[in-house]
Order: C-alpha cells, then sequence, then structure tokens
C-alpha cells in the first residue's frame, strides 16, 4: 500500500509539472496495486487524480468515466468527502461543457457534503463553481450572492489563497457589470493577497484582468503593462496556458489600435502555446480572433479558413457559445449569406443557454459583413 500511495503522489507530482505520459503510468500502476491490495478508498484516490489529469487534457468522456468510478468507490466507502470532491471535479465537467443543469445538480449535492462533513474550505470551493456558474449564465444576483458566501467561508479558514480567487472572480462580475470602481478595487485586494501567497500564477491571473478592464476603459498603456506584468509571470511560472491567454489579450489589444502585424504574431504565439498545451478551446479562440483580423483586412479565403479551423475545435470541445459566435461570423462571409450557418449559429446560442450570446448572435446576422 505503502508503495501504492508513492506512485500516486509521483503521478501527482508529473501532473502539476505538466509531464502527462509519466503521471498517467503513475496513477495507472498506483491503481492496479490498490486493487490488488483491495484498497477501494486508494484505488478511488488514484481514479479521481487520473480523471483530473484527463479532464484537464481535454478527454472529456474519459474523466467522465474516472470520475463516475471513482465516486462509486467513495460511496461504497461512505467516504463522503471524497464523494463531494469528485462530484464537484465532474460539476466543473459538465460546467465546461455546458452542461448547466447537470453541473448545478452535481454542485449542490457537494455543497451539502461538505456541509455535512463540517467541511468549510470545500463548501467554499463548490460555492464559488456555483458562482462561476451564475456568472456565465448572467445571473448576477445568485452569483454575488454565491461568491459572498464563499469569501465569508474562506475568510473564517484563513484561506487567503481561496479568498484572492473568489475575491478576482467578483471582480470579474463588476467588471462584465461596467462596475469599473468597484472591480478594480477587488482585482487590487486579490492582487494584494496572491503577492502576500507569494502566489504568483494567481497574481498573473488577476493583473491579465485588471489589464482587460483597461483595455476595455481604452487605457492602453495601463494595459499593455498590466499584460507584461503578467506574461513574465507566467513565464517565470512555466504556464503556458496563463502566457497564451495573456498573449491572446495583447493580440486583442493590437488589433484594436490598428496595430496588424503585432496582432498577427501574438495570436500566432499564443497558438502555439495552446497547440503545445493540447487546449482546444484557446487554440479555437485565437484562431477565431485571428479571422476577424483576416476578415477586417478583405482577406476572406483567409478569414474563412480560420473559422473553419475553429469550428473543428469548438465541435470537439462541445462549445456551444463558440460555436454560436463562429458559425455566425462565417455565415456573414457567404454571399448571400448562408443560412444554414445562421441556423446553426442560432441553434448553438441557444443551447448555450445564455441570453448574451444569444442577443449577440442576432445582433452578428444583423451587422454588415464590411464588419466585426
Amino acid at each position: 500500500m505503502g508503495r501504492a500511495n508513492a506512485l500516486r503522489a509521483l503521478g501527482d507530482l508529473d501532473s502539476r509539472l505538466g509531464q502527462v505520459d509519466s503521471a498517467r503510468g503513475l496513477y495507472t500502476q498506483a491503481i492496479a496495486l490498490y486493487e490488488k491490495e483491495q484498497n477501494d478508498l486508494g484505488r478511488a484516490n488514484a481514479l479521481q487524480a487520473l480523471g483530473d489529469l484527463d479532464s484537464r487534457l481535454g478527454q472529456v468522456d474519459s474523466a467522465r468515466a474516472l470520475y463516475t468510478q471513482a465516486i462509486a468507490l467513495y460511496e461504497k466507502e461512505q467516504n463522503d468527502l471524497g464523494r463531494a470532491n469528485a462530484l464537484r471535479a465532474l460539476g466543473d465537467l459538465d460546467r465546461r461543457l455546458g452542461q448547466i443543469a447537470s453541473a448545478r445538480a452535481i454542485y449542490t449535492q457537494a455543497i451539502a457534503l461538505y456541509e455535512k462533513e463540517q467541511d468549510d474550505l470545500g463548501r467554499a470551493n463548490a460555492l464559488q463553481a456555483l458562482g462561476d456558474l451564475d456568472r456565465r449564465l448572467g445571473q448576477i444576483a445568485s452569483a454575488r450572492a454565491l461568491y459572498t458566501q464563499a469569501i465569508a467561508l474562506y475568510e473564517k479558514e484563513q484561506d487567503d489563497l481561496g479568498r484572492a480567487n473568489a475575491l478576482r472572480a467578483l471582480g470579474d462580475l463588476d467588471s462584465r457589470l461596467g462596475q469599473v470602481d468597484s472591480a478594480r478595487g477587488l482585482y487590487t485586494q486579490a492582487i494584494a493577497l496572491y503577492e502576500k501567497e507569494q502566489n504568483d500564477l494567481g497574481r498573473a491571473n488577476a493583473l491579465r484582468a485588471l489589464g482587460d478592464l483597461d483595455s476595455r476603459l481604452g487605457q492602453v498603456d495601463s494595459a499593455r503593462g498590466l499584460y507584461t506584468q503578467a506574461i513574465a509571470l507566467y513565464e517565470k511560472e512555466q504556464n503556458d496556458l496563463g502566457r497564451a491567454n495573456a498573449l491572446q489579450a495583447l493580440g486583442d489589444l493590437d488589433s484594436r489600435l490598428g496595430q496588424v502585424d503585432s496582432a498577427r504574431t501574438r495570436y500566432t504565439q499564443a497558438i502555439a502555446l495552446y497547440e503545445k498545451e493540447q487546449h482546444n478551446l484557446g487554440r479555437a479562440n485565437a484562431l477565431q480572433a485571428l479571422g476577424d483580423l483576416d476578415h477586417r483586412l478583405g482577406q476572406v479565403d483567409s478569414a474563412q479558413t480560420r473559422y473553419t479551423q475553429a469550428i473543428a475545435l469548438y465541435e470537439t470541445e462541445q462549445d456551444h457559445m463558440g460555436l454560436a459566435y463562429t458559425w455566425a461570423k462565417l455565415a456573414r462571409l457567404s454571399t448571400p449569406w448562408d443560412t444554414l450557418m445562421a441556423h446553426k449559429a442560432k441553434k448553438h446560442a441557444q443551447q448555450s443557454a445564455s441570453p448574451q450570446v444569444i442577443n449577440d448572435v442576432e445582433t452578428l446576422l444583423q451587422t454588415p459583413a464590411t464588419s466585426i
């Protein structure tokens, strides 16, 4: 059993370092040993860890199966805390796939189990995840209440890192609502906590969010400075995914300013990093942005190619929001407009269950094709 635990711990280490094949091999060995020793709790933990790995890699079906197996074993062992953690991971998976009702039900189950186990930290994490879900659906009051509950629990547990994450999420909410001063204050609090916790990755994420805020407000120099700081921290942390996101944001800024060559370079760098990280959704978003750039420059064939590539990736990820926007943009490039593509855009907008996406797609399809 000691060997199985050591293999799982080594798998966790390799997983964090991005050494995917090695981590998978170690988890698989650990699972086999736990099975041999009839240790269902150890097996459940290793199955969940393997599920987390597959979830990060976008291997959705495999991750779902692993989480489901882990949940069954936790249930058999009457381990409610393990079950709550695996349920929350399964909820995260469903949320990413836009399976809203399922994600909500799963988070609610997890919260009930955390409450039963008096695990305030787990409950805070699940409340924050549920807040993220409601924020995405535009259910502002509910999201705010959930984040506020989570922050109170993190404070009670003296978990500054959790509190920083929830403050940043609340900042994202206020940023979307145009409550600029509140958002700035929340991001600044989050950055201070990340700095206190020496969490450079969290700090990079909050700096990027603050950069997004300044970018939208037209404070170009400030936004560029914040993105540049974020990129440096991502590089220091060897976090290629964060770096790709910040490069794409910087590309969006350059694109808006008409700095075409610079924007194209940023997007291309971002795509390469997303590819390296096997992050299909990020790659699709960057390809869509590159398509927008080509469209504005009148390079219709190139734009169509980019949009088509993005659609294939969004389909792999079952991302209805990305599909809705990209089908709408592709429909507008056809002469006359392709009604089948427009229909697909509207269908995916409805499936995204987001009023904002539905409205945006309708607006896009009514906008002259000369602009995006």
